[in-house]
């Protein structure tokens, strides 16, 4: 989790660098950094492969589009949407052997299920 601290950390140093409306005071900057790891852990799973680029990418949009200090909803509605997880390629079965499953699946289901049998005893 060192990375996302690390992260967080150099967005905030830009945003700090340019004295937005309502930058928090320098005596409140830890504890309101504190706050923001904090509050985007909640619920939320990061992965430093996938989600690095993301965090930089939304503070750069925050840095470039930002009047006034932003929020931590702010930030999360920055972040790009999350690459699509590759999909498994649907799996090859020769024609035969699926037709074999198929006829074996049909045999199960014509014979007499247990509990009827246990029934009637």
């Amino acid at each position: 989790m060192r990375w996302f601290q690390r992260e967080i950390a150099t967005g905030f140093q830009k945003l700090l660098t340019l004295r937005l409306k309502n930058t928090p005071a320098d005596a409140v900057i830890e504890g309101t950094l504190a706050t923001w790891i904090e509050a985007t852990t909640i619920d939320r799973v990061w992965n430093e492969n996938t989600d690095t680029e993301r965090i930089r990418s939304a503070f750069r949009t925050l840095c470039a589009h930002s009047e006034a200090w932003p929020t931590i909803s702010q930030f999360l509605n920055a972040l790009p949407a999350p690459e699509p997880v590759p999909t498994l390629p649907e799996p090859r079965v020769p024609p035969e052997v699926a037709l074999k499953n198929l006829n074996k699946i049909k045999e199960m289901l014509s014979k007499k299920p247990i509990y009827q049998e246990l029934k009637n005893d």
